[in-house]
């Protein structure tokens, strides 16, 4: 069998036969495979055909609609308009620079239409540009399914962000939390800055809630290697305190102190 890639395969030869008999085989590839057909005179650029389809596809009725530049253009977004007409002078300028670019457009019922538009130049003689063929393709579907999937994958990253956040995070009081992981902690939405000392103290508390911690045992669990004076505790104590006014840290005398939650 012949590569069935070539040119001039038979079958190839044969269906542009077909097509050039009988019209009726060029409409069904049309609107069987394409939202819209346009053929546009550049000798006179306000004279255009475009297909039924066409303004079918933007909710107009094909009888009401003119075969005029200005009709599209003006359903046209700008952004996307000056996107394409940039394309077009370059294809123009350089056949190999394709003309095909997705651009958005106005529906009459006030919806956004995504559609790729490819063109073609068919140029005369003397190798001038004087039509130009387009096909338009309504990919308003896919783009609205992308756009819906890519929302959900942006929620769930957030909503998976939000549990691991939950994760390493410990209520200690109404609207205090604790970050096991990075050691911040925070009030009302609002960070509180602790020193290093100050966190393994409110770390002593929070894991001892409810049950006394001596002095002797504070001192050790702080600084095991080195001694901590009482009057130092005493002051990390008051510290915490200061910034943490809303826990409930009570001092038992000659004893120690017992984090109440």
């Amino acid at each position: 069998m012949k590569n069935t890639f070539e040119d001039n395969h038979p079958l190839k030869l044969e269906l542009y036969e077909l097509i050039q008999k009988d019209l009726s085989y060029f409409e069904f590839i049309q609107s069987g495979s394409l939202d819209g057909m346009w053929y546009w005179d550049l000798e006179e650029p306000e004279n255009i055909w475009m297909s039924p389809k066409f303004w079918e596809m933007f909710g107009y009725d094909p009888k009401e609609m003119k075969h005029l530049s200005s009709e599209w253009k003006d359903i046209i977004f700008a952004d996307d308009l000056k996107i394409a007409t940039e394309n077009f002078h370059k294809h123009l300028k350089d056949s190999r620079n394709p003309y095909d670019q997705i651009v958005r457009y106005k529906h009459k019922n006030g919806s956004t239409v995504w559609v790729r538009c490819r063109g073609i130049s068919i140029k005369d003689a003397s190798g001038k540009a004087v039509r130009m063929l387009g096909a338009h393709n309504d990919l308003t579907a896919i783009i609205t399914l992308q756009n819906e999937m890519s929302q959900r994958d942006e929620v769930r990253a957030f909503n998976e962000k939000l549990l691991k956040k939950e994760e390493n995070e410990l209520k200690v009081h109404d609207d205090v939390f604790y970050n096991k992981k990075s050691k911040t902690l925070r009030y009302h939405e609002h960070s509180i800055s602790l020193t290093d000392q100050e966190i393994s103290l409110f770390e002593l508390f929070i894991h001892n809630k409810n049950h006394m911690l001596s002095i002797n045992d504070i001192e050790y669990l702080l600084n095991p290697n080195k001694h901590l004076t009482s009057n130092a505790l005493a002051s990390s104590v008051s510290r915490l305190r200061k910034k943490l006014p809303m826990l409930n840290i009570k001092t038992i005398y000659g004893q120690g102190y017992i984090f109440i939650p």
